[in-house]
């Protein structure tokens, strides 16, 4: 037996239009107040800050070893001393270092290049974080923005903190790679 809609207490009228009211909450007004919610809290700086601060953190290794050269030890020497010395191959192993010294100052370059890339890439972590909150808490936004922000799901209310999850999920966490 089919469902007679003329047997309800409202009529047809009233049932399309909160069904148009509903599927215009959760897909245009209940994403416009995501978006600028995240706007109204700062979240993009604040975001690109934490991103930024997280990255050099992870990527960056305090430099402990000391690049000395085969000049600057054997620069103290008195002249026979190296003149012995050379004799022997040292300046071979003396261009050795060196070019071993400018490696390392090559390899801390390009880390240091790329980290400061991943840095420059953090507004589009930021912006997937918006994005995916959008995206996964849309009922939550509909139902805010649909009863005029009477009822306001606690992650509406929390709004940083489901920022915070969705910039942890795993479609925005791997975003940006600055490690390997």
């Amino acid at each position: 037996m089919p469902f007679d809609i003329t047997s309800l207490p409202v009529s047809g009228g009233v049932l399309v239009a909160g069904a148009a009211w509903a599927g215009l909450s959760a897909f245009v007004l209940g994403p416009l107040v995501a978006e600028r919610s995240a706007e109204t809290i700062g979240w993009m700086p604040q975001c690109e800050r934490l991103v930024a601060d997280d990255i050099m953190e992870s990527g960056v290794e305090p430099e402990l070893q000391l690049m000395l050269g085969c000049h600057d030890v054997l620069g103290v020497l008195p002249p026979e001393h190296r003149q012995i010395l050379e004799t022997f191959g040292l300046d071979m192993a003396c261009e050795m270092v060196d070019a071993a010294n400018d490696q390392k100052k090559r390899l801390a370059d390009l880390k240091r290049q790329k980290l400061e890339r991943a840095v420059a890439q953090a507004g589009s972590k930021c912006a997937c974080a918006v994005s995916h909150m959008t995206v996964s808490k849309r009922w939550d936004f509909a139902v805010a923005a649909g009863s005029a922000r009477t009822v306001m799901p606690s992650s509406v209310a929390n709004i940083g903190a489901s920022l915070l999850g969705s910039l942890a999920s795993p479609s925005c966490a791997n975003l940006i790679k600055a490690e390997g």
